[in-house]
């Protein structure tokens, strides 16, 4: 197996990264907006060294995340970057229901004791505010920086402590926009305080809980989009997949969650997976400049909690785990629980079995195979590494398709070492590994009509925040036999379903940007022609919404679901 190449716990900064950091230094209070991938946490924790390291009496600080799985991804980071790079005297307090594991306490107290020698302070976990207060006056007595990991669940621990902190990052920062509890934990004091986002979440009021209430989340220090950061050489560009599916499936595609659907689909949804995940492996690899450094990883982003459970209870599912051992499985979701490479273990999961997925993503070969199935559970600032694409079984709205997208639009780690020392020119992308990633987007041969429909929050976010261009970045290829016939010629049916995809988005484009038509106003017409073109004469019918549409603020039909929820 070809071991997974180690990042170098110090990173040569980019000069948008150094640019931020220098901003977060000169500004005590504000937001910072960055794609995922581009070095949030890296920048944390750079403005983190820098504030202790100028101070002569232990410092403490504070890290809000909104899920225990990202809490301890923190902890590992911030332990390899400032005690085994920096050789600096830290230590956390992990504030939230899951304890850390004996792997991880080891990790960190080994790295520890070349600092401190013999005595190491052991990672405190606790949920109770007067054990944090001990446990923060004990080991700032010992003469230990600390830092602090909270969810934002277990913020009123710390609002009822009263800690003044040096520094405060809330990363994922747009939970506190939802009116969920969490938004108190902005009136937690510091010296200093950073909300950390990819996907900034505004409201109407610029008082209330959005983001674009100033008072509270301060101003904009720094802010770059993917296009951006793609130029900048700190991600890289994702391209269209279209697959072309067989008859039948797209009935699967357009069922909602809470619909029973006959074992047999849940088979047929899986072979589309895996013959989709084949034509993925012929891109990735085609692509490389060195193909023997890279393994498909395909992440699929489930319609629901149903699907996700009849898809890996099916039958071909298992026969492709008995024929497929080295592509390694994995799944996770809140009802369905917890899948990892052979062992299925009911929800809910504890919080151990989240760490030993998370590590064992973590310690995947670059060149090994693998495919994760969630809803929900991965998106978010978890850093997974060497993910080449993701497949979308639903059409998700733009945060959740930034997350999701952003989870396989990070670098090979091969290439961001050359590029971070200059043996690699940024967008010569012949000489990459990992060149691109791939969104991969299921193609129903029957209803080729509601392609933009199915994707439109998706495709409207590639052109606005990727920069994606119709006629150069879009790829196609057949799940066969997504067509039979004497007539049927494989090359000849990909170059014309390519012309209509990227036909068809680019007059999507024409028409919101130029026409200045509305998403919803798009779907709705597009409904209607293609109600009249089936020969349907009841303009009743025709005229009425889609399914799970309603009445929008403006009186128009619109998806409940926001297109920019």
């Amino acid at each position: 197996m070809n071991k997974r190449t180690k990042p170098k716990d110090v990173r040569e900064f980019l000069p948008y990264q150094k640019e931020c950091i220098q901003s977060c230094m000169d500004n005590p209070f504000g937001r910072v907006v960055l794609p995922t991938g581009s070095g949030k946490t890296v920048i944390a924790q750079e403005v983190i060294r820098r504030v202790l390291s100028e101070s002569k009496t232990p410092t403490s600080h504070l890290v809000f995340v909104p899920r225990i799985m990202l809490a301890k991804q923190w902890i590992r980071k911030m332990a390899s970057y400032l005690i085994n790079q920096h050789k600096t005297k830290i230590t956390f307090i992990n504030i939230n229901s899951g304890n850390l594991s004996s792997v991880i306490q080891n990790e960190i107290e080994q790295a520890l004791f070349e600092v401190v020698g013999n005595g190491v302070a052991n990672v405190v976990s606790t949920t109770n505010t007067q054990d944090y207060l001990d446990q923060l006056n004990r080991l700032k007595g010992l003469g230990y920086h600390v830092i602090a990991i909270c969810t934002y669940h277990s913020n009123e621990v710390l609002l009822n402590a009263g800690t003044v902190f040096n520094s405060i990052w809330y990363d994922e920062s747009h939970y506190l926009a939802n009116d969920n509890g969490f938004f108190s934990a902005t009136k937690i004091n510091a010296d200093r305080k950073y909300y950390l986002t990819a996907t900034p979440r505004y409201t109407d009021s610029d008082s209330g809980l959005g983001m674009n209430n100033e008072a509270t989340y301060g101003p904009v220090i720094c802010e770059k989009s993917p296009k951006e950061i793609i130029d900048a050489g700190s991600i890289v560009r994702p391209f269209m997949h279209a697959v072309g599916i067989p008859p039948g499936l797209d009935k699967i595609l357009n069922s909602t969650d809470d619909e029973v659907i006959n074992p047999a689909a849940y088979n047929a949804l899986f072979d589309m997976v895996t013959s989709s995940f084949a034509r993925h492996r012929e891109r990735v690899e085609s692509n490389s400049s060195d193909p023997d450094k890279i393994g498909a990883k395909m992440m699929v982003v489930c319609n629901g909690q149903k699907t996700l459970e009849g898809v890996l209870s099916s039958k071909h599912f298992r026969n492709f785990r008995l024929l497929n051992p080295a592509i390694k499985i994995f799944a996770l979701s809140s009802e369905y629980g917890i899948y990892l490479n052979g062992v299925h273990t009911n929800s809910p999961v504890t919080n151990e079995l989240k760490e030993k997925l998370l590590m064992e993503l973590d310690r995947m070969g670059d060149n090994e195979e693998c495919i994760i199935f969630h809803v929900d559970m991965i998106a978010e600032g978890l850093d997974v590494p060497g993910m080449t694409g993701v497949m979308f079984l639903r059409n998700v709205g733009k945060i959740k398709f930034l997350q999701n997208t952003g989870r396989a639009t990070r670098l090979h780690n091969d290439d961001r070492l050359r590029l971070e020392n200059k043996t690699l020119k940024v967008g010569k992308y012949k000489d990459y590994i990992k060149p691109q990633c791939y969104v991969i987007l299921p193609y129903c041969m029957e209803n080729k009509d509601d392609f933009i429909e199915r994707n439109i929050n998706i495709i409207v976010s590639m052109r606005s925040d990727y920069g994606f261009d119709p006629s150069e970045h879009i790829i196609v290829d057949l799940i066969n036999p997504a067509q039979v016939g004497p007539e049927f010629e494989e090359d000849d049916l990909k170059r014309e379903i390519r012309g209509a995809v990227a036909d068809g988005i680019s007059e999507f484009y024409h028409q919101i940007e130029e026409k200045e038509v509305s998403e919803e106003e798009f779907l709705a017409v597009s409904h209607f022609r293609r109600l009249c073109v089936d020969g349907n004469t009841d303009l009743i019918k025709a005229m009425s919404p889609p399914r799970n549409w309603i009445i929008g603020p403006h009186g128009r039909w619109m998806p409940k679901q926001s297109i920019t929820a």
